[in-house]
């Protein structure tokens, strides 16, 4: 990957958004990506000149391995067209050195039988939470291929004989107007206390749940267990 940011600098703009330097597994390539990015913070060109400038400057040139090693990373004529495929094994396999880490931290914690198990637990699952969250990160994407998205979605949605784009609220008037609960969606219903919130909130549910067929999860921040 980094030998196609060389070859064409406009690669680094298609997956600075979905990697960053701690996805490599080297040092040597993160001190090479960090230059990139500095390259590009500085509004500067990125190719083998300016990387190993930047690098010299940084004092970090013999620690990436030198004007030698960076290159030769492009060598074997690495294909910019491929760039988006090389960033997401990069990704993975980041992945899954993340989780590598947080099982043998786990288990060392374990072994030691030093503290609660849940303390223990808690720690890897925020690990665990971040580094999904990371990973399902979509970065920017091309409008060329968002608007034949959206071209597509709108084809299908004149082509359905369903009365809603969503799911069904059960409030005809509010199914009209938003045209049901979008699975996109972050709905967020307020008003005053004792308007009846919590009884609109549940009718949606039971609705949902009775005539749609689906699963709802009903919960409250003040329960101690869901």
């Amino acid at each position: 990957m980094l030998g196609a940011v060389l070859a064409d600098a406009n690669c680094f703009y298609r997956v600075v958004d979905t990697i960053n330097a701690d996805d490599f597994y080297s040092d040597a390539n993160r001190l090479v990506f960090d230059a990139f990015r500095q390259l590009a913070g500085d509004n500067r060109d990125i190719d083998l000149l300016t990387t190993t400038d930047q690098l010299e400057r940084s004092g970090t040139l013999a620690s990436a391995g030198g004007v030698a090693y960076v290159a030769s990373l492009a060598e074997g004529l690495p294909d910019p067209a491929n760039v988006e495929h090389y960033a997401a094994i990069l990704r993975e396999r980041s992945v899954k050195r993340s989780l590598l880490r947080i099982s043998q931290e786990l288990m060392a914690a374990c072994a030691r039988d030093e503290g609660e198990a849940m303390d223990a637990l808690d720690a890897a699952e925020t690990q665990i939470l971040s580094i999904a969250e990371r990973a399902m990160r979509g970065g920017l994407q091309p409008v060329g291929k968002l608007a034949h998205e959206e071209v597509a979605h709108i084809e299908r949605v004149s082509k359905s004989n369903a009365p809603y784009t969503g799911i069904e609220t059960g409030y005809y008037r509010l199914d009209e107007l938003t045209s049901g609960l979008q699975k996109q969606d972050l709905v967020i219903l307020a008003a005053r206390p004792g308007v009846g919130k919590t009884a609109l909130a549940l009718n949606i549910a039971s609705h949902c749940a009775v005539k749609s067929g689906l699963k709802v999860a009903v919960f409250s921040l003040e329960m101690s267990a869901v």
